[in-house]
């Protein structure tokens, strides 16, 4: 399911909320992940079950709706849990009989009573795998307690003549349907309830039999059911259509249950019937409202890919991608689904957008991350204008647009005169342009920075044992080890073969610069996987901070030069401060 598609460049017309959509739903519906956490709850679920959203959302399904603990016969959970282990198994939905589960008050002074029907429905992916499950449930509650007061008024009529009257009372003042039948189901009660629902008076449905509200496509439903009662089965919230007396087909959702004599003997059915139209007229809606925007997405003319989390959050697995995205890329959708994304993407740019798709996903803000795509040669093959979105199951969704023509010049003139040809990291004129713009600002709000010269300690054994292009690429890796230890503020750029110096605008001591500096140390001294082999280098790291050890940008970059050196010379794999 896609949410709501970011404004620009241009929004498509009729866009549709789902997550809205999804969280007003009437009915009670939960989302689950194969771990049986919750991923959403629509809000008629919310009220049913007095929770709030923030303090379900994420936790486990039985550690928000455990057992009431004062009911030694509570066995929800069990039967809950037997339930959804069964979708697990099968992949096929599991409809539960109708169970008890008391729901804990929201001030924590006890349970509430509450009986539920629940249906229990498996969401596969595209490989077959159970994806999540719909745990659909309907609050018979209500049903359950008018039930056993139709029942005790039952038991009432047959010891004293006044329970008839009590019983009439509350059977005419419901606005449900209720109305009885004998085992051979002619109809012999029918109450105001049933006349506005069905059309007919008392006089004219009393003594017809009941097939009569059947439309023709349902000619045995109603034997069936009362072959059920016969055997003292009851019959909770069945949904069905009827046909009233002006042709109208309500769809209803009925609770039947056994009629006793004074021996104990099945000899009818009571059923309370509700009118429940509206709400499968708005399934019905919600089913088309989902086709159009599934022809929409397919349609859209920007790219659409859809990636799922993997349990750990660590990497994405693409689940959906339309045809624009397929034109964009010159891949089928059959070709790409089910990859991760430094499989779809890979290099750097995958790593820069794996590394997004992180961020959206740990948060939830949706950012604008723009991506270079490269070619199997490792020369840029497009550009990519990426917004990316958490969905409201859990998905990301990457938008984007081929930039390609444009971008390309931008960047080769950009490439050239500022960053680095193999790291992409910034070059010493970049890195010069930034110091001198964070001494301006710091002179003015008079405020601290570091500047922090780090060089590779055992670089030259790789280049010369395991050659040049196994050294490149250990340098590339240094670079993204080093730009994840940084703040998004914060330059690191490459110098030299083996040299980088890092920009640290805004420290607020020099203690947090040595932080920042042994973070970089520890990242690059743990081991490299290079060539199949494991290699370790380390580094030498010298730091100077504004204003103590110079106010200029030439004075910065020499006294921390020699730290650095100073830090080689007393053994390396070490930081100095100047």
């Amino acid at each position: 399911m896609l949410a709501d598609l970011h404004a620009p460049p241009a929004e498509p017309q009729g866009a549709c909320d789902f997550q809205l959509l999804f969280n007003t739903l009437p009915g009670l519906y939960l989302v689950l992940d194969p771990a049986l956490r919750i991923l959403a709850a629509t809000d008629a679920y919310l009220r049913a079950t007095l929770t709030q959203r923030e303090a379900v959302i994420g936790r486990a399904l039985f550690e928000v709706f455990p057992d009431n603990p004062d009911d030694p016969m509570a066995d929800g959970v069990r039967n809950l849990r037997a339930s959804l282990e069964r979708v697990q198994q099968r992949l096929e939905p599991d409809r539960m009989a109708v169970q008890r589960y008391d729901i804990r008050l929201p001030d924590g002074s006890g349970f509430e009573e509450r009986y539920w029907q629940p249906l229990n429905l498996p969401v596969l992916g595209p490989d077959g795998a159970l994806a999540c499950i719909v745990h659909k449930v309907e609050d018979v509650t209500e049903a359950q307690r008018r039930s056993r007061e139709v029942a005790a008024i039952n038991s009432r009529l047959r010891q004293a003549e006044q329970g008839l009257q009590e019983f009439a009372a509350i059977i005419e003042s419901s606005t449900d349907a209720i109305l009885s039948e004998r085992l051979d189901g002619v109809i012999v009660s029918w109450n105001h309830g049933a006349e506005r629902m069905f059309g007919y008076s008392a006089a004219e449905a009393i003594g017809r039999p009941s097939a009569m509200l059947l439309p023709p496509d349902r000619g045995e439903e109603q034997s069936q059911l009362l072959a059920r009662v016969a055997r003292g089965e009851w019959v909770a919230h069945f949904q069905t259509v009827r046909l009233a007396k002006d042709g109208r087909l309500p769809d209803i959702a009925a609770t039947i249950s056994p009629m006793l004599n004074e021996h104990g003997q099945v000899v009818g059915a009571s059923t309370i019937a509700r009118d429940i139209s509206n709400a499968k007229r708005a399934e019905r809606m919600l089913r088309e409202s989902e086709a159009r925007m599934k022809e929409l997405f397919e349609n859209l003319s920007s790219g659409v890919a859809i990636f799922r989390a993997l349990p750990d959050g660590r990497d994405f697995q693409l689940i959906g991608f339309n045809r624009t995205a397929e034109r964009i890329e010159n891949a089928s959708e059959a070709q790409v689904m089910g990859k991760l994304v430094q499989q779809v993407y890979p290099g750097q740019i995958g790593q820069a957008l794996l590394e997004a798709l992180r961020q959206v996903w740990r948060s939830g803000q949706a950012q604008q991350a723009p991506v270079s795509l490269r070619g199997e040669d490792g020369q840029i093959a497009g550009w990519r204008a990426n917004y990316i979105c958490k969905l409201s199951l859990g998905e990301l969704a990457v938008i984007y647009d081929d930039l390609t023509a444009e971008k390309q010049a931008e960047e080769r003139m950009l490439q050239r005169a500022h960053y680095d040809a193999l790291t992409g990291l910034p070059n010493r004129t970049l890195l010069t342009d930034r110091v001198q713009q964070a001494l301006v600002a710091a002179k003015r709000g008079k405020a601290r920075l570091a500047v922090l010269f780090v060089d590779l300690d055992r670089f030259k054994p790789v280049n010369d044992e395991l050659g040049h292009g196994v050294g490149d690429q250990l340098l590339c890796e240094v670079a993204l080890r080093m730009r994840r230890c940084l703040r998004e503020s914060d330059t690191v750029a490459r110098v030299g073969g083996d040299e980088f110096v890092v920009l640290l605008p805004q420290v607020a001591s020099g203690a947090d610069a040595l932080a920042v500096a042994e973070k970089i140390l520890y990242a690059l001294n743990q081991d490299f996987e290079l060539a199949g082999r494991r290699v370790n280098i380390g580094a030498s790291i010298g730091v100077a901070q504004y204003p103590e050890h110079g106010g200029s940008e030439e004075l910065l970059a020499k006294n921390a030069d020699a730290a650095m050196y100073r830090a080689k010379n007393e053994g390396r794999n070490c930081v100095r401060m100047a």
